[in-house]
């Protein structure tokens, strides 16, 4: 097993740094430490260094000489932290002043963290979704018959704002190359504008997903029919958040609402967003996943501590999950699981029937309840 020479001292094996991290997760790392295990390169503002947490190369260890932040850019690391000498002390912060902070910064916009003028429209991808066409037109049958192919609904895709295009191939610089067609599913910001574009090919294309604009800013929002419109999976106590648009509209096919990151990455603004609330993380069951999972709780946990985790039963994710089983059948499965699932009756079918003597004889929520059951028994479905 490889020894980090003479830091610290003594040496200690990668996988055992003892003393390298607080009890709360905060690295430790000085300068002076820093310049003695590696020589940096790069001048000015930003310096590399062999990272002395995980060995990566020169490379990958990045240190912000002005601030003091320090990053691994390894996937298998990314260990982040500021240097020692850069440290502030603070006075120790009230319990109320702390709970006035925390619920501020909950409360903060959900608008998008303002970019550099030009982020994430570069290229051609904006000219490319908005030449798209609606899934239920003319020469979007491709589109329809793939979503049909994997149990999703069309409408429901047209009503997530999914369109189809004959040939995605999104470019940064703009270039002209054979893409594929492929259904596009826009990623939303805090604030609901179109800040990229997820393709998904239909066909025999490789990567089988492309994305244009800003993927690390965006959300794909799988929203809900309650029997009189379509509604915003932000707007719920408890959404599911899923890697893959494919795996937000099983989801929400199935009436519960559905966020999908379209990656294992989460925007910035969403952890705020889901302030308070009690969302299930419910990542790919892959190694991927899991790492994801790890991330997500870190990101998502301080502002929605009461957070669930939901992991696809015998199958990579819920887009597998909705093909294998069934609509029925998955709807059947998160109910079991405690996923609360927007019944597809309204208020109005649910208090119709009830007799007349005994819709006088409770609340109206009450009422409610009762007459959404009796309609679940009617359809020979269980009920809690």
């Amino acid at each position: 097993m490889p020894l980090l020479c003479d830091f610290p001292s003594p040496p200690v094996a990668r996988e055992a740094f003892a003393g390298g991290f607080t009890s709360k997760g905060v690295a430790l790392l000085t300068l002076d430490e820093l310049e003695m295990y590696s020589r940096g390169r790069g001048a000015r503002r930003e310096r590399r260094y062999k990272c002395p947490f995980c060995g990566a190369s020169e490379q990958a260890f990045h240190v912000n000489a002005e601030s003091g932040a320090f990053n691994c850019k390894r996937n298998s690391c990314g260990v982040k932290g500021i240097l020692r000498e850069f440290w502030r002390e603070r006075e120790p912060m009230k319990a109320n002043e702390r709970a006035r902070r925390d619920t501020a910064r909950a409360f903060a916009p959900l608008a998008s963290k303002p970019s550099a003028e030009g982020e994430g429209e570069r290229g051609n991808w904006r000219a490319l979704w908005e030449g798209a066409l609606a899934l239920d037109g003319p020469g979007a049958r491709k589109g329809c018959d793939f979503l049909a192919a994997r149990g999703s609904s069309v409408d429901l895709a047209l009503a997530s704002g999914a369109r189809f295009c004959a040939n995605w191939a999104p470019s940064p610089e703009g270039k002209i190359y054979s893409g594929g067609a492929a259904v596009l599913y826009p990623l939303l910001s805090g604030a609901r504008e179109v800040v990229a574009v997820g393709g998904r090919y239909v066909g025999p294309v490789e990567p089988k997903a492309r994305v244009g604009g800003a993927l690390d800013r965006g959300v794909f929002l799988a929203p809900v029919w309650n029997g009189q419109k379509w509604l915003c999976p932000l707007d719920f106590e408890a959404p599911c958040i899923v890697e893959g648009p494919a795996d937000a509209l099983a989801l929400a096919s199935c009436g519960a609402p559905a966020i999908a990151a379209h990656g294992c990455n989460l925007p910035q603004w969403l952890a705020g967003a889901l302030a308070f609330k009690t969302p299930f993380l419910s990542p790919d069951a892959d190694n991927a996943g899991e790492k994801a999972l790890l991330d997500w709780k870190r990101e998502i946990g301080p502002f929605a501590p009461r957070f669930r985790v939901l992991r696809p039963a015998n199958a990579k994710d819920f887009g597998e999950m909705l093909q294998n089983r069934g609509r029925a059948e998955l709807r059947a499965w998160l109910r079991a699981a405690g996923v609360p699932l927007l019944d597809r009756n309204t208020e109005e079918e649910a208090l119709a029937r009830l007799d007349p003597q005994l819709l006088a004889a409770f609340p109206r929520p009450v009422a409610v309840e009762i007459g959404l059951n009796l309609l679940a028994l009617d359809r020979g479905e269980e009920i809690e």
